[in-house]
């Protein structure tokens, strides 16, 4: 039968096991909170940025495949989308995008899904350039009717990832916006009445944001887009629940929606995704972020968004929902054109 000491003590040790998870269990579910896990789930997908084909064949570049690839995302749940030309983000060029590409691209999503936001991305500062000409090409998208949404991002950043060697690699490339083009693009965003998609790379960012939003100067509409570095990304807070925590305890007196993208990485890694959305936040996903061995579809990434999302109970939210969860201005701006009057390929 066995000695009675070393019984009592495997017993004592099951019990202490067991105590132990039923603890564990307890702090889990009170991470996730609550009142947020009924919530709808906004899924942005980014489709493409300067991802080079050559690391994975399915980045769509031409506006055709852009187009192509977005109705995938939407089909698979995704109700914001963000997407690049091929014109320089950091360096290089005038400063100027050339909208007719986005405007191929995105008119005939938009005459199938009028409801869901497409934001475009926007080149760095420097002396080459000006604010207006850096935002010229979301002019035109607003005045064509094709967008609602578009994106501030909140500071300088140097931009650079870890060589081979495990240092830093050697470049000057620096992603410049300064707190005169913050002004700008707020007041931009309200005089076109869009909300905006905010950046925040660095905590830096978020005091930047916050200071408008103490004044009533964040737009309608907007959500923040909390941006966390990859493994051998050297920009931003990496993927932990500890910069979680820090980004979060600064924007929360804004009481504005939130999503979590990682750059250079995974964002499902180390169940960052879902930390995310048990914190009642939203997910980014797509091939502009994400670096990884294997080479999966965009539309593949949203729908692990989505399996996860069922997984902890939370809808996923509609482009009509995710228009409302956002408080987006219902009345476009006078000069919008109807989908019947765009000219598209």
């Amino acid at each position: 039968m066995g000695n009675p000491t070393r019984r009592a003590v495997i017993a004592g040790s099951a019990g202490l096991i067991s105590a132990l998870g039923a603890f564990r269990s307890t702090i889990l579910a009170a991470d996730m909170d609550p009142k947020h896990m009924k919530d709808p789930v906004i899924i942005e997908v980014a489709l493409n940025g300067a991802a080079p084909i050559p690391n994975n064949p399915n980045v769509p570049r031409t506006p055709r495949e852009v187009t192509e690839d977005a109705l995938e995302c939407i089909a698979a749940g995704a109700s914001i989308i963000h997407s690049h030309t091929n014109d320089p983000v950091v360096g290089g060029g005038t400063g100027r995008h050339d909208p007719a590409p986005l405007i191929d691209a995105w008119a005939p999503v938009l005459d199938k899904h009028p409801d869901v936001l497409f934001y475009p991305t926007m080149q760095g500062g420097g002396r080459e350039t000006t604010i207006t000409d850096r935002a010229s090409h979301m002019q035109t998208l607003i005045d064509e009717g094709l967008m609602r949404f578009a994106l501030i991002d909140m500071g300088t950043t140097n931009v650079s990832v870890l060589g081979i060697d495990g240092l830093p690699v050697k470049t000057d490339a620096v992603f410049i916006n300064t707190a005169a083009d913050a002004h700008y693009m707020f007041d931009f965003c309200a005089r076109n009445r869009v909300g905006a998609s905010i950046g925040c790379i660095e905590p830096g960012y978020a005091r930047t944001v916050m200071a408008f939003s103490r004044v009533g100067k964040v737009p309608q509409g907007s959500m923040f887009r909390l941006m966390f570095g990859g493994p051998s990304t050297l920009v931003g807070l990496p993927a932990t629940e500890a910069a979680l925590d820090v980004f979060l305890g600064m924007i929360k007196e804004a009481g504005l929606p939130w999503n979590v993208a990682v750059t250079g990485g995974n964002v499902f890694d180390n169940r960052f995704a879902r930390l995310a959305l048990e914190r009642g936040g939203h997910l980014r996903v797509g091939l502009e972020d994400y670096r990884s061995t294997d080479g999966p579809r965009n539309a593949e990434l949203v729908e692990r968004a989505t399996k996860l999302a069922a997984e902890l109970g939370r809808p996923v939210a509609t482009p009509a929902e995710t228009a409302e969860i956002l408080g987006l201005p219902r009345v476009q701006p006078p000069e919008a054109k109807s989908p019947g009057e765009r000219q598209h390929p």
